[in-house]
């Protein structure tokens, strides 16, 4: 938490303001990381409406 703290330009207590724990933070970039992932994604291929294959 300090090492990410640090990159941040924070201090750790920052951080478990808002988190529990690790575990807590560490989930919580996860989610952040798959939304923008899947964000406008769409579907290709065989058994999709509109595709040609």
């Amino acid at each position: 938490m300090r090492k990410l703290a640090a990159e941040l330009g924070t201090d750790s207590s920052s951080l478990y303001r808002h988190y529990r724990n690790r575990t807590e933070l560490m989930l919580a970039i996860v989610d952040h990381v798959l939304v923008q992932g899947i964000h406008g994604y769409r579907r290709q291929g065989p058994g999709v409406r509109g595709s040609s294959i």
